[in-house]
């Protein structure tokens, strides 16, 4: 059994769940490192070993953490996690509308040429509405 303040742990937790867990473990006043894979891999490659199993890395984490060589990662708080998530998704929705626009451009000009002719730019509101008319 694991004792907060202990006991140290190294793991490496799926991306997907990693700062939800290291902060739960934080909160819970456990002391965690979060090792980055490749100073894992160099730790590894010079204890000169090849193979790559789940039971090495374990091992090879777990000699990390003893040799004093572990340089913990950095993990953001949940604020800025949830940040950059909002940036992703308004980079995603960004990325879609202008999509949709080339789309509605390229239909224009192909269906209704003399539109481009009245109005520069075919996805403006006034110009969406006498789309909408036809």
């Amino acid at each position: 059994m694991l004792f907060p303040a202990r006991s140290s742990s190294g793991w490496k937790p799926p991306l997907e769940t990693r700062e939800n867990l290291y902060h739960e473990l934080e909160r819970l006043g456990y002391v965690v490192r979060l090792l980055h894979a490749m100073q894992t891999h160099q730790f590894h490659e010079r204890q000169g070993l090849r193979a790559k199993t789940d039971q090495l890395d374990a091992m090879t984490i777990a000699k990390v953490l003893l040799s004093g060589e572990a340089r913990a990662g950095y993990v953001p708080s949940e604020q800025v996690t949830a940040y950059r998530a909002l940036v992703r998704l308004h980079m995603q929705l960004s990325d879609e509308a202008a999509a949709y626009q080339n789309e509605i451009q390229a239909l224009v000009v192909v269906l209704f040429p003399e539109f481009t002719q009245v109005f520069a730019d075919p996805c403006l509101p006034t110009a969406l509405g006498v789309l909408k008319a036809f």
